[in-house]
């Protein structure tokens, strides 16, 4: 009854013995310092080990009394026995209990302390009590929260023991052919397929013999398609193992869409038409692709995997940073060491003549970028190279052929321009630059509106109208007036022009008339005068001989 009464007030860390005799020999060894048994044999025992001082009784936690029995219906040995002990009186009990439990010493200070110790063992019970109440609320408490956190899992969770019998069963969000309740008790086997079961009762026995974590995937086929799987299984226990299952099909299928993506992509690379390499951050070679293997002569299996700045060699014949390398720089080194290079956004440039495989010197022009993986972390960077030593020696010629033009036309003593389909001057010599006064880089990309006046400008617009419309030579004799403000007679001749690129420009060539105009003026104000000279004689000789014919 004491033990029950012990457990009903939530005490249950309890140790029991076989007799009462070991009980006290475990208090004496101090194995245990609080015990509950009868006092009768705890006072026999603790007297008989000399321990009667060194322990205190409390107020019996319950009582019980000792029947006198005989055979069923003996009524004579019945009375017999209870008169024998009515002629036992008080004092006779005492002397018995004396002689056979022995006396203390100091029954006045036993009294002190046995006051003292149930004292503390009252005050000990009732923080016992308050402590279990608040054990109890603060366990229940986070039961609640425990469940309601498992609740919120969307996964399937069970036990299962080492034979394959469900111990314990939630579904979550998987749902298997029966009800939770229902799989208790069930083998594996009977819900899942037999390899599924095989694989998991495998990862049971592993982790039951280990200790470790095991993860098992799996698919299935359901109404929907293919099903993916991951099981993880723990030891919960010596004899069973906890099992949660979480559905992954739609990390598998973005796997497998990543995959596929990734997988276009390096056919994509690998048919650039640009030669092409990536490496990761340790500076291994991820990619090299077809183009790159034409530019350098270096298959891509003679370099994947490659480090210590492998991809330089087929370039520079020495292990050094090349572009991409510099990817990896912030912008303050780049802008401090490297003027020759550019950053547009994410992206780096650079041109340089360089002796690809120990050749003649090839202007390559090079990007390149950072990688980043899904989490937005640094992956590596990867580099696009473009031989452009065709396009440079074709720019270069066609710098030499427009110098060579220049220097033709700036030798022509008239004045020479080209206009696009805007009106705007392209091409100018030297000779229209003096003649209008100002220097090549004020008239280049402007208009006549941009230096003569509006009636001027809008005779020479219409007249180039005239060619761009029809096609046809269109020569015409204008006035211009230069910078200093003077006025100028030109000849105008203008003819259509079709470039390559397919636009239309007008060419035109002045012939500054104005010297001429000017002595045809002054011969026609000479000859006027001659005339007029010459009609004043006549008229005088006229008169004259008037008067003489007179005479006669």
């Amino acid at each position: 009854d004491a033990m029950n009464i012990l457990i009903q007030n939530s005490i249950h860390d309890l140790v029991f013995y076989d007799s009462y005799e070991a009980m006290i020999q475990a208090a004496k060894k101090r194995e245990i310092v609080v015990f509950v048994m009868d006092k009768p044999p705890a006072l026999y025992f603790l007297n008989k080990m000399g321990l009667q001082d060194e322990f205190r009784a409390t107020l019996p936690i319950s009582s019980g009394q000792f029947h006198r029995a005989v055979k069923k219906g003996d009524a004579a040995l019945l009375a017999s026995v209870e008169s024998g002990f009515a002629a036992i009186t008080p004092a006779e009990y005492e002397g018995i209990n004396k002689r056979w439990f022995g006396e203390s010493l100091n029954t006045g200070e036993f009294a002190k302390w046995t006051m003292i110790a149930l004292g503390i063992v009252g005050i000990i019970l009732v923080v016992l009590a308050v402590w279990s109440y608040g054990l109890k609320t603060a366990v229940g408490r986070r039961t609640s929260e425990l469940q309601a956190f498992i609740d919120a899992i969307p996964d399937l969770l069970f036990t299962v023991s080492r034979q394959g019998i469900f111990t314990n069963y939630r579904e979550g969000k998987i749902h298997l052919d029966a009800a939770e309740n229902g799989q208790v008790g069930r083998k594996i086997e009977e819900v899942f397929s037999p390899d599924i079961s095989r694989g998991i009762m495998e990862c049971v026995e592993s982790t039951l013999n280990t200790g470790e974590v095991q993860v098992l995937e799996y698919h299935q086929l359901s109404q929907g398609g293919t099903a993916f799987f991951e099981a993880r299984i723990v030891a919960s226990g010596n004899e069973e193992a906890l099992a949660i299952i979480r559905d992954i099909t739609v990390n598998k299928t973005a796997e497998s869409a990543l995959r596929e993506s990734e997988l276009r992509l390096a056919e994509l690379i690998e048919f650039f038409p640009d030669a092409t390499f990536a490496i990761d951050c340790a500076g291994k070679i991820t990619i090299w692709n077809r183009a790159m293997e034409r530019m350098t002569g270096v298959k891509a299996d003679a370099m994947l995997g490659k480090a210590e700045y492998e991809y330089a060699l087929p370039f520079y014949g020495t292990r050094r940073p090349i572009l991409i390398d510099l990817a990896f720089e912030s912008d303050e080194e780049l802008a401090s060491k490297y003027h020759s290079v550019h950053r547009d956004g994410e992206f780096l440039t650079a041109e340089a003549d360089v002796p690809v495989q120990g050749g003649p010197l090839r202007s390559l022009w090079g990007v390149t970028r950072l990688l980043y993986d899904s989490e937005g972390r640094v992956a590596g960077a990867i580099e696009s190279i473009r031989d452009i030593t065709e396009r440079k020696n074709a720019e270069n010629a066609l710098v030499e052929s427009r110098n060579y033009l220049d220097m033709i036309i700036n030798t022509v003593a008239d004045p020479i321009f080209v206009k696009d389909r805007k009106h705007r001057w392209v091409l100018l010599n030297d000779a229209l630059c003096n003649l209008v006064g100002k220097v090549r880089e004020e008239l280049l990309g402007k208009s006549d509106y941009d230096f003569f006046s509006k009636k001027e400008a809008d005779e020479f617009w219409e007249k180039d109208e005239v060619v761009f419309a029809t096609g046809t030579e269109n020569s015409n004799e204008e006035k211009l007036t230069d910078n200093a403000g003077k006025i100028h007679t030109i000849v105008t001749k203008k003819t259509l022009y079709r470039g390559t690129d397919g636009n239309d420009y007008l060419v035109g060539v002045i012939r500054d008339i104005t010297e001429i105009r000017n002595t045809e003026e002054l011969l026609r104000q000479a000859k006027d005068g001659l005339e007029m000279k010459v009609e004043e004689r006549t008229q005088e000789l006229m008169a004259l001989n008037e008067e003489m014919t007179a005479m006669n």
